[in-house]
């Protein structure tokens, strides 16, 4: 089981943000940059998924026992678990935000990748 603190290659983990079946999302930092590292939990190559919606592949990473991860930009900013806390959503809003998380995973699916759950 990794823990913040551990090496995954030349990135060091900082924080996981979630942790699924599929596998684990963590911020990790890469020298004096901060970056988000996807580790799934199947040993298999991962698809290039290319979409406006999806943040784009900076780079892949190693890890010391082969497996492989995919390091994308980090964008910082407040989550939908964030807005959640704030109070209710109302309809309007999530369905205009439902489109645009959609079209991304139809991409996902389409290059071969099962995204797994989403979740704030």
């Amino acid at each position: 089981m990794r823990a913040s603190g551990d090496r995954f290659g030349d990135l060091i983990l900082v924080d996981m943000v979630l942790s699924e079946p599929a596998g684990a999302l963590w911020v990790a930092r890469d020298g004096e940059s901060t970056v988000m590292l996807w580790i799934p939990s199947e040993r298999r190559p991962l698809p290039d998924v290319r979409h406006p919606g999806v943040a784009p592949v900076v780079r892949r990473a190693t890890g010391e026992d082969g497996e492989e991860g995919v390091v994308y930009g980090f964008a910082p900013g407040p989550s939908l678990q964030d807005v959640l806390r704030q109070g209710r959503v109302d309809r309007s809003s999530a369905q205009r935000w439902a489109t645009p998380l959609a079209r991304p995973l139809g991409a996902a699916h389409a290059a071969g990748l099962d995204h797994g759950a989403v979740t704030p």
